[in-house]
């Protein structure tokens, strides 16, 4: 998906009839630096509503994305279903308080397949991680046992995030250029270019 692809089409739309503009031969100078004007106007304003609803839908699918990365428990769970993960959260934390190693217990989760102790400890355990270097092998390793879903959706969330990235670079380079064409637009026209043309 070309998420920008109308972007390019107003740069090109613009360039065009900028082109014919300069070209034309029937105008006076000072009324072709009215349409110029005009013509960057609402070039800058187009471009800016399309940039907003970029971003728009960018967040839209971050937030996606993100939710499905940071699963909630399920809300509708049973009394009985509560209870327990109240019970497994407890133990759990009272394993971490008495020192147990964080990654030891993840491991252990995965090898006994219990994903419940799992998820529980890659939400809980990194607050009982106090180096980085090993917060960040805990995070690798959580990673490595998330289920399909959960990469694709990882996967698609730093996609997204990098498009967002690009997107703010190249508008603040855009907009550097416009101030400058703003700059020259806002010049008056010179004497000697009055006479030039039609009307």
């Amino acid at each position: 998906m070309n998420r920008t692809a109308k972007l390019s089409k107003l740069d090109e739309e613009y360039r065009r009839d900028q082109q014919k503009l300069d070209n034309s031969t029937h105008l006076a100078e000072e009324y072709k630096a009215k349409l110029r004007r005009q013509l960057h106007d609402a070039y800058t304003q187009a471009r800016s509503t399309e940039e907003q609803r970029i971003r728009d839908e960018i967040e839209s699918e971050k937030r996606r994305h993100y939710s499905k990365i940071h699963k909630k428990e399920n809300r509708t769970a049973s009394l009985e279903e509560e209870v327990r993960l109240s019970n497994i959260r407890a133990e759990l934390m009272s394993e971490l308080e008495g020192g147990a190693n964080v990654t030891q217990l993840y491991e252990q989760a995965i090898k006994v397949g219990d994903p419940t102790r799992g998820r529980l400890l890659a939400s809980i355990g990194p607050s009982y991680i106090k180096k980085t270097a090993e917060r960040i092998r805990f995070r690798n390793l959580i990673y490595e046992n998330e289920d399909t879903a959960t990469k694709r959706a990882r996967q698609k969330l730093a996609e997204v995030e990098r498009e967002s990235m690009v997107l703010d670079t190249a508008s603040a380079i855009q907009k550097g250029l416009n101030r400058r064409r703003e700059r020259r637009l806002t010049k008056p026209v010179s004497s000697a270019t009055r006479g030039e043309g039609g009307e």
